[in-house]
């Protein structure tokens, strides 16, 4: 395989680089260049690589132009992430990714143990790309994956895939795999801090996966598969089947060792043992517990639906967080926070909705909603969670899961103050939906309903999910207030 097996996507360069433009590049992106002047929106170094990067120049003067913002920026990239937009700093990983593909593409004259480092740090910047697309729960472009493929592939060939990169701090294979594990646990079923706390796990236990070329056409159902000769991210054991994929430029992923450890992990945490938890010590119990559970269940398929879709047209009314919904059930609320969405397939779990981006531009996974769905002279209402989202050109979709039960607007002490909740009622069963911070399993519970002068005294038991600043957990009523409050009829 040589470079141009590589087929990297590049920017076109029309123009040799200038003195002038030499010039001033030297002082911005080399003397003076600094974390600070990367973390300010709008600044000169992010306009002055753009330009490099569509110039003609030799590989030295490349590489000495562009490698200090290549090294800070990997070096700093949260502190950078947070100090910039969205958008800004989706740009900002767009460029740092072509100058490290422009260097591989010319390296006439770069030292060996330099290219082994551009290689890693080409494959770890367009997984940096292809993450900004996650965040944004839109689809990853296939290009993106076949670069990373081709360009771990050709890193195998030259024996570069366990060399250790210190800014990176892990070898090249371990950040592939990082990025084959994210791909593998559906970025689009997680918030935005679930994916960042997610990839802190990945760091320590990514390299567990295990890698084979597939000799013959068994394929395991509990296998991933890459096609390194495709753009395509990674496959699903039917993706394959389906396809007719040749056996020779499969790779074949058992991320079955990921899950033993995940368990272990989750064993170390109901033990009260986050200290064993690498990448995750730091961070709240119950909120890694949950995540853990989740990327164990999407990982190794268990979950599965319980009842048929069936495809529809319908208008839906839907309402997003916790205090909105509160007013909605209350009648009091602003209409504003009220969104019209086109629901194309429902069943009795749940239901997947079209919204345009205008009337959802801060969807997340997790978010609380209200759903109205009206039908004849018959309206219908339900709570539900935003368990999955995609962004398709001009709108998003949503696959929401329904919360079974009748929700009523609630108050709950906290602090010394009251602040809103919703009481959800199924059968016998109790639950609470709250700001996070209230949650403390086992303590006691004051609920008070609107236009009541008495108080549900209720221990809270335990936690359901926790998502979006917005916990979910259940509760039970002291007997002594057991007929205080009627149990609202299911539905």
């Amino acid at each position: 395989m040589s470079f141009n097996d590589l087929r990297l996507n590049l920017p076109q360069a029309f123009t040799p680089l200038s003195g002038e433009q030499e010039h001033r590049m030297s002082i911005h992106l080399v003397d003076t260049l600094c974390t600070d002047t990367l973390c300010v929106e709008g600044s000169i170094p992010r306009e002055l690589l753009y330009t490099l990067n569509r110039c003609e120049v030799d590989s030295n003067t490349r590489l000495q132009l562009s490698a200090k913002t290549i090294e800070l920026f990997i070096s700093n990239k949260t502190p950078i992430k947070n100090s910039l937009t969205s958008d800004y700093y989706s740009q900002l990983v767009t460029e740092i990714s072509n100058a490290c593909k422009w260097l591989l593409n010319n390296n006439s004259s770069i030292p060996t143990d330099h290219i082994a480092n551009l290689y890693h740090r080409a494959i770890y910047m367009i997984g940096e790309e292809i993450k900004q697309y996650y965040e944004q729960y839109a689809p990853a472009p296939n290009h993106l994956w076949g670069q990373i493929h081709r360009l771990f592939e050709h890193a195998q060939l030259h024996r570069f895939d366990h060399q250790i990169d210190e800014a990176l701090n892990c070898s090249l294979i371990n950040t592939y795999k990082r990025l084959v594990l994210l791909a593998i646990a559906g970025p689009y079923q997680f918030s935005q801090q679930e994916s960042e706390d997610l990839n802190l796990w990945l760091n320590s236990y990514a390299g567990l996966i295990e890698f084979s070329h597939q000799i013959g056409q068994n394929l395991n159902p509990e296998h991933y598969y890459i096609d390194l000769a495709r753009d395509a991210s990674i496959l699903g054991y039917q993706q394959v089947e389906s396809k007719g994929l040749t056996e020779f430029s499969i790779l074949a992923v058992n991320p079955l060792p990921v899950y033993e450890q995940l368990k272990k992990d989750l064993k170390s945490i109901r033990q009260g043992n986050m200290a064993q938890v690498k990448g995750l010590s730091d961070h709240d119990p119950i909120s890694c517990f949950l995540l853990l559970k989740k990327a164990l269940a999407i990982w190794s398929k268990s979950t599965s639906r319980k009842t048929e879709r069936i495809s529809c047209q319908k208008t839906a009314e839907v309402v997003f967080g916790l205090h909105n919904i509160h007013g909605k059930l209350r009648h009091k609320y602003n209409s504003s926070s009220t969104k019209q969405g086109t629901v194309t397939n429902d069943s009795l779990q749940g239901a997947c909705i079209q919204l345009p981006l205008t009337e959802a531009s801060k969807i997340s996974v997790g978010d609380l909603i209200n759903y109205e769905l009206k039908e004849n002279e018959n309206t219908y209402r339900y709570l539900a969670i935003v368990r999955w989202v995609q962004r398709q050109s001009n709108q998003f979709i949503l696959g929401i899961e329904f919360i079974n039960g009748k929700a009523q607007p609630v108050s709950v002490k906290s602090g010394g103050q009251q602040i809103e909740a919703i009481l959800i009622s199924f059968a016998s069963e109790d639950s609470l939906v709250t700001d996070s911070g209230v949650y403390r399993n086992g303590s006691i519970v004051k609920v008070k309903l609107p236009n009541q002068s008495f108080t549900l005294n209720a221990y809270s038991g335990p936690l359901i999910s926790r998502h979006s600043g917005v916990d979910h957990f259940r509760i039970r009523r002291a007997s002594a207030y057991q007929q205080t409050i009627p149990a609202a009829a299911s539905g």
